[in-house]
């Protein structure tokens, strides 16, 4: 099984408040809105010309997307298992639990692990698919995130890193990114291309030999400057 056939696995699970609310979601989205968007197509195409009809256009992308949304909605209820109770063993994470956590300064961050329809950041819901919750869950003796931060942000990413970290100990933990950022604070950072090792050692050890980590490193800190600028200059 490979790491995407795992995460559709996993996302198969939600708590018992989950299902009806998508169920309520699929029923507007094929009774109410639908039935309005088709109406108010027909009308616009009624007008004449299609090819330059704002409304027309607007609501033919209007139906493509809520058509998408009843698939995936139909598709995600179809293999959904509603886990309505907490298992028997309730000494180990397991998925819905409410889990405390504290870093290395001593802060403590509560959060409940969930489905990926479940996520919401402000109530502190994790999905079950996410490094994090991985970890609290399997508990492993060996820890391996490949690529696991590639959708977030580098401040996203560091937080997670941070709430990892106790997991970390004790264990063998590796790392498999792309992003210097990921792997910065690894004991040994091993610089792979085309399957063959072209250098190895500390992010300090790296940076100083000034070969292919220390140019890599480079250009990501530049983009991540220019990111920042693009994104200042967007909020002016």
């Amino acid at each position: 099984m490979n790491c995407k056939e795992l995460a559709y696995m996993l996302a198969d699970y939600c708590n018992g408040s989950m299902d009806p609310r998508l169920r309520e979601e699929l029923d507007f989205l094929w009774r109410v809105e639908r039935p309005q968007v088709t109406r108010a197509v027909q009308e616009a195409a009624a007008q004449g010309d299609r090819s330059e009809n704002a409304e027309y256009i607007y609501g033919k992308k209007q139906l493509r997307e809520i058509d998408r949304r009843v698939r995936f909605l139909r598709k995600r209820l179809e293999g959904m298992v509603v886990v309505a109770r907490p298992p028997d063993d309730t000494s180990r994470v397991y998925f819905g639990a409410w889990v405390k956590i504290e870093d290395d300064e001593g802060h403590e961050t509560e959060l409940r692990i969930v489905g990926p329809d479940e996520i919401d950041p402000a109530r502190r819901y994790v999905s079950m698919d996410s490094p994090l919750a991985r970890a609290l869950i399997k508990n492993p003796p060996i820890l391996i995130l490949d690529d696991a931060f590639s959708s977030v942000d580098v401040e996203t990413e560091e937080q997670i890193l941070r709430e990892l970290k106790q997991f970390m100990r004790g264990r063998t933990t590796l790392l498999i990114s792309h992003r210097i950022s990921t792997v910065r604070d690894a004991d040994t950072i091993v610089y792979l291309r085309n399957g063959a090792i072209i250098e190895q050692g500390t992010h300090a050890e790296l940076l100083a030999q000034r070969g292919a980590y220390f140019s890599l490193y480079r250009r990501q800190r530049l983009e991540r400057e220019v990111a920042a600028l693009v994104l200042e200059e967007g909020q002016r």
